[in-house]
């Protein structure tokens, strides 16, 4: 084993030979501090460095932000590693499994997690949904009064679950009136196009290529506007010893969310071949979309702020939709927007 190019037998060795000389010198208390030096070279030696976060996120416009900080270098040697997955589902798999410190997840994902005992805290407020999130109805449907009867393709996750929930109050419909069908949001596209299902729930950029093919888009998150909010989270434990980290990771988001903001080329050509649309489609895309920058965050976050508020609201939406069964649920929120 090696760690600053030195080795154990060596560095006992080097001790050994210090502490001789001093001693047969006779001095006793040079010798102590010889021995003290040695040992905290040996420690500095074999101290292991700080493990990266690992930050799950799947394909979503709100969480490009983070992907495009990475891309310009500012989450360079930071120790936040982000690993991105295929969808909401499996991010919430892996952060159970413990193969994720940190996840950018709904309110109401987290809030799933929070009920079921995993013991995290909302560190940052990433995107407020007014359109990005959607049902959209095959051609031949083109009212929402219409999906009676109807196959419903959704994520099998809260935030899916809770549009529908929505949507179907809307026309005055209960769960079963209509067929929900459970796909992960990789099989949207497909399951659509082939006629596998008369609608889905879905978002952008998916929303957007529903609609290229003829789809009709009859309700969406603008129709609940607030109730689709995107949060970053991390383990409670780890909060604490990971300001520092943290506050770098929140100002390269915030950076990286004007750049997109503004139509900075780069942003915008990095995001559109991300989500594999032409880059006049980009800027499109985030009208559906407010992205959380610091001033944001320093309303919604704040001790007497609206995020609280927020919480307690999904949660009881959830709660009538039957997606939890807790009245209450211990969702912490820390503010550092003014520490920024």
């Amino acid at each position: 084993m090696a760690g600053c190019g030195c080795k154990w037998d060596f560095t006992i060795t080097m001790l050994k030979k210090i502490s001789a000389f001093y001693l047969k010198a006779g001095a006793r208390c040079l010798a102590i501090v010889a021995v003290v030096v040695a040992a905290v070279f040996l420690v500095s030696c074999y101290s292991k460095p700080a493990q990266p976060l690992r930050l799950g996120s799947n394909l979503w416009p709100g969480y490009e932000p983070l992907y495009w900080a990475q891309e310009s270098g500012d989450l360079k040697d930071i120790g936040v590693r982000l690993v991105e997955l295929t969808s909401a589902t499996e991010v919430l798999h892996a952060f159970r499994a413990g193969n994720l410190e940190m996840a950018a997840l709904t309110l109401d994902e987290a809030l799933t997690l929070a009920a079921d005992g995993i013991d995290i805290t909302v560190i940052w407020v990433m995107d407020i949904s007014k359109g990005a999130d959607a049902l959209v109805f095959q051609p031949t449907l083109r009212r929402l009064e219409l999906m009676k009867g109807a196959r419903i393709g959704l994520e099998n996750t809260a935030v899916g679950a809770l549009m529908l929930h929505k949507a179907l109050a809307k026309a005055g419909l209960t769960l079963r009136d209509i067929v929900p069908i459970t796909l992960t949001v990789d099989e949207h596209e497909s399951a659509f196009y082939n006629g596998a299902v008369d609608g889905v729930v879905t978002f952008e950029p998916t929303k957007s290529k529903l609609i290229e093919m003829g789809g009709h888009e009859v309700f969406s998150s603008s129709d609940i506007y607030g109730d689709i909010i995107d949060v970053l989270v991390i383990k409670t434990a780890l909060v604490k010893e990971n300001q520092s980290r943290l506050h770098t990771l929140i100002r390269a988001f915030d950076k990286a969310s004007r750049a997109i903001e503004q139509n900075s080329k780069g942003a915008i050509s990095f995001v559109a071949k991300r989500m594999q649309i032409p880059e006049s489609e980009v800027s499109k895309l985030y009208k559906h979309l407010e992205l959380g920058t610091i001033e944001h965050n320093q309303t919604l976050l704040s001790e007497k702020g609206a995020m609280q508020r927020r919480i307690e609201q999904t949660l009881a939406l959830m709660n009538s939709a039957n997606l939890v069964h807790q009245p209450q649920v211990d969702l912490p929120v820390v503010s550092w927007s003014n520490e920024l």
